[in-house]
C-alpha cells in the first residue's frame, strides 16, 4: 500500500530529524527545539497510522498540514523569553503544541479507522 510507504519514509525522515536536531540546537535553540518535540510526536503518530487504512490517512494528512501551518505562526508570535507568572516562552510553546498535535492525531487514527484494519477492535 502506498501509504504504508510513506509512512516508512516519514519515520526515517523523522529519525533522521532527531540527529539534525542534535546539530541545529547548537545555533539556532527554538527550531531545534521545534524539530525535536514534533519529531517524538511523529513518531508514536507514524506508527499509529502505519496500521491504519487511507481513511485514516488521508483524514490526518488534512489535519497535520492545516495543524502545522497554525502552529509556526503561534511560536513565531510567542516571546523568546517570558519573565511573567505564567511564563509561556517559544520552548514552552512548543512543547504543548507537539503534545496537542500527539493527542488530536490519535484520536482522528483512531476514530477513522478502517472497518478492515488490524486495530479495529469490533471485529475480533
Amino acid at each position: 500500500m502506498k501509504n504504508k510507504r510513506k509512512v516508512i519514509l516519514g519515520l526515517i525522515l523523522v529519525l533522521v530529524g532527531v540527529v539534525v536536531w542534535t546539530q541545529i540546537n547548537r545555533y539556532f535553540n527554538t527550531l531545534g527545539t521545534f524539530l525535536f518535540s514534533f519529531s517524538l510526536a511523529f513518531i508514536g503518530v507514524l506508527v499509529g497510522l502505519y496500521f491504519t487504512g487511507e481513511k485514516s490517512f488521508n483524514a490526518w494528512k488534512k489535519f497535520a498540514s492545516i495543524y502545522f501551518l497554525i502552529t509556526v505562526v503561534l511560536i513565531w508570535i510567542s516571546p523568546t523569553i517570558n519573565t511573567s507568572l505564567v511564563g509561556f516562552d517559544k520552548e514552552l510553546t512548543t512543547m504543548w503544541l507537539a503534545g496537542i498535535f500527539f493527542v488530536v492525531s490519535l484520536g482522528i487514527i483512531f476514530g477513522k479507522r478502517d472497518h478492515h484494519s488490524p486495530l479495529d477492535l469490533d471485529e475480533r
